[in-house]
Protein backbone atom coordinates (compact mmCIF):
# COMPACT_ATOMS: atom_id res chain seq x y z
CA UNK A 1 0.00 0.00 0.00
CA UNK A 2 1.33 3.37 -0.94
CA UNK A 3 0.81 6.26 1.35
CA UNK A 4 -0.25 9.23 -0.68
CA UNK A 5 0.12 12.72 0.70
CA UNK A 6 -2.53 15.03 -0.59
CA UNK A 7 -1.99 18.71 -0.14
CA UNK A 8 -5.18 20.56 0.63
CA UNK A 9 -4.94 24.18 -0.52
CA UNK A 10 -7.94 25.21 1.58
CA UNK A 11 -6.26 23.88 4.75
CA UNK A 12 -3.04 25.69 3.82
CA UNK A 13 -4.83 29.00 3.37
CA UNK A 14 -6.85 28.53 6.57
CA UNK A 15 -3.70 27.95 8.60
CA UNK A 16 -1.99 30.95 7.03
CA UNK A 17 -4.99 33.15 7.84
CA UNK A 18 -4.98 31.94 11.46
CA UNK A 19 -1.23 32.50 11.79
CA UNK A 20 -1.55 35.95 10.23
CA UNK A 21 -4.48 36.97 12.44
CA UNK A 22 -3.34 35.59 15.78
CA UNK A 23 0.42 35.82 15.35
CA UNK A 24 0.33 39.22 13.69
CA UNK A 25 -1.93 40.61 16.41
CA UNK A 26 0.31 39.21 19.14
CA UNK A 27 3.49 40.50 17.50
CA UNK A 28 2.03 43.95 16.87
CA UNK A 29 0.90 44.32 20.48
CA UNK A 30 4.20 43.05 21.88
CA UNK A 31 6.14 45.53 19.76
CA UNK A 32 3.77 48.33 20.83
CA UNK A 33 4.53 47.44 24.46
CA UNK A 34 8.25 47.32 23.71
CA UNK A 35 8.23 50.74 22.06
CA UNK A 36 6.33 52.22 24.99
CA UNK A 37 9.26 51.34 27.28
CA UNK A 38 11.85 53.47 25.49
CA UNK A 39 11.03 57.20 25.81
CA UNK A 40 11.17 57.80 29.55
CA UNK A 41 10.23 61.49 29.54
CA UNK A 42 6.69 61.34 28.10
CA UNK A 43 4.68 58.16 28.52
CA UNK A 44 1.69 59.29 26.47
CA UNK A 45 3.79 59.96 23.38
CA UNK A 46 5.50 56.58 23.77
CA UNK A 47 2.17 54.76 23.95
CA UNK A 48 0.78 56.58 20.91
CA UNK A 49 3.99 55.92 18.94
CA UNK A 50 3.83 52.25 19.88
CA UNK A 51 0.24 51.98 18.71
CA UNK A 52 1.00 53.68 15.40
CA UNK A 53 3.95 51.39 14.75
CA UNK A 54 1.82 48.36 15.65
CA UNK A 55 -0.35 48.93 12.57
CA UNK A 56 2.73 48.80 10.36
CA UNK A 57 4.06 45.67 12.11
CA UNK A 58 0.72 43.91 11.77
CA UNK A 59 0.64 44.62 8.03
CA UNK A 60 4.21 43.38 7.61
CA UNK A 61 3.43 40.20 9.56
CA UNK A 62 0.42 39.42 7.36
CA UNK A 63 2.43 40.00 4.18
CA UNK A 64 5.24 37.81 5.54
CA UNK A 65 2.89 34.92 6.33
CA UNK A 66 1.51 34.88 2.80
CA UNK A 67 4.88 35.50 1.12
CA UNK A 68 6.86 32.57 2.52
CA UNK A 69 6.80 29.17 0.90
CA UNK A 70 5.77 26.90 3.77
CA UNK A 71 3.45 27.18 6.74
CA UNK A 72 6.25 26.05 9.05
CA UNK A 73 8.41 29.00 7.99
CA UNK A 74 5.51 31.39 8.51
CA UNK A 75 4.72 30.04 11.97
CA UNK A 76 8.36 29.96 13.08
CA UNK A 77 8.98 33.46 11.75
CA UNK A 78 5.99 35.07 13.44
CA UNK A 79 5.98 33.16 16.72
CA UNK A 80 9.78 33.20 16.94
CA UNK A 81 9.69 36.99 16.63
CA UNK A 82 7.02 37.08 19.34
CA UNK A 83 9.25 35.02 21.62
CA UNK A 84 12.24 37.31 21.06
CA UNK A 85 10.21 40.48 21.68
CA UNK A 86 8.62 38.94 24.78
CA UNK A 87 12.10 38.09 26.08
CA UNK A 88 13.25 41.67 25.57
CA UNK A 89 10.15 43.00 27.36
CA UNK A 90 10.73 40.61 30.25
CA UNK A 91 14.35 41.70 30.52
CA UNK A 92 13.40 45.38 30.50
CA UNK A 93 10.72 44.78 33.12
CA UNK A 94 13.18 42.98 35.40
CA UNK A 95 15.83 45.66 34.85
CA UNK A 96 13.42 48.45 35.80
CA UNK A 97 12.15 46.70 38.92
Amino acid sequence: MAIVKRKLPSFDITLRVLIALLGGYLLANLIAILISYFPQNNEVDAIVAGLMVSFIIYTIAVMFVFAVKTIRTAALGVFGSCTVVFGIISYLTMANA
